[in-house]
């Protein structure tokens, strides 16, 4: 497997070093940079899979670096772990608001840093990979008016995401959203792993054997989420809904702080902000409907 490369950005040299130590021992190469115009300048010629970086900059600061990015189509999807001294909920907000993947504090804490950078390139190697897909999808998707299914794995639940959102008018807008909220079915509605269980988890690095356990119970073989996508002439509307008992979903629709250096936990809050036009759930949380509006 190819190593990942990874771009560190903070004006002190000692900090570079330290997150080279942090990381080392890991299948990573790395990039750096002391300013945020430097680290524009490697983003282009480098193209790393995750970026590190520091808010407090001389010549261009963290903020700019991150709009800058997220602006551009080439570099948009590139997640990056802001990581600074700065702690109000307002500049937590902010970092998430521009685009940042999640936030770290510093002085930083090995054991935090490295679950949220493994995390965070796996991430953006599923939606790299997806997205490269969509360009091969039948194009005759588009012109589905309504279809429905049944779904339990989580192959099954990437592979019915990435046809999904051909059907929308922005499919890499949309897969991210389709992509979490049917994992979320398999893995909480019919597997039954709730947060604490997934962050122990993904902590060992076993998400996914655990839920390939779990599917293969006997209680669960015969467990099915579903799934029914209608497109008219003013919106498209999906509807997922898995056979488990819920959750406190109020508590997952925004970016919240709390969570802000766990290793995952942001998918919902990231497909109700970035990916629809609106997104609701049924009181006891087993059932969401989104739309997409043309």
């Amino acid at each position: 497997m190819n190593e990942s490369r990874i771009l560190l950005v903070d004006d002190q040299t000692v900090n570079l070093k330290l997150l080279k130590e942090m990381l080392a021992n890991q299948e990573y190469t790395f990039s750096f940079a002391k300013n945020g115009k430097k680290a524009l300048e490697v983003v282009s010629a480098a193209r790393p899979d995750l970026i590190l970086l520091d808010i407090m900059m001389p010549e261009m600061d963290g903020w700019e670096v991150l709009k800058r990015l997220k602006k551009d189509e080439l570099y948009r999807d590139i997640p990056v772990i802001v990581q600074t001294v700065l702690e109000s909920p307002e500049d937590f907000e902010r970092g998430l608001s521009l685009g940042a993947y999640y936030y770290i504090t510093k002085p930083i804490d090995r054991s935090i840093l490295l679950p949220l950078v493994k995390s965070a390139l796996e991430e953006y190697r599923n939606i790299r990979f997806l997205k490269e897909e969509l360009e091969k999808a039948d194009e005759v998707l588009a012109l589905t008016e309504e279809w429905k299914l049944r779904f339990r794995t989580l192959q099954q639940a990437t592979s019915l995401s990435k046809l999904a959102s051909k059907v929308c008018p922005d499919p890499a807008k949309a897969l991210v959203g389709i992509m979490e909220l049917l994992i979320n079915a398999v893995e909480h509605g019919i597997a039954k792993i709730d947060y604490d269980e997934k962050s122990e988890l993904n902590l060992k690095g076993c998400w996914e054997d655990e839920v390939l356990k779990r599917l293969d119970l006997p209680e669960n073989r015969k467990k099915f989420a579903k799934f029914l996508i209608r497109r008219d002439d003013r919106r498209i509307s999906i509807r997922i809904e898995d056979p488990g008992p819920g959750f406190e979903w109020k508590n997952y629709l925004d970016f919240s702080i709390e969570r802000a250096t766990d290793s995952h936990g942001r998918g919902i809050a990231m497909a109700n902000t970035l990916s629809f036009d609106s997104l609701e759930y049924s009181e006891q949380g087993n059932v969401v409907t989104v739309t997409i509006d043309f």
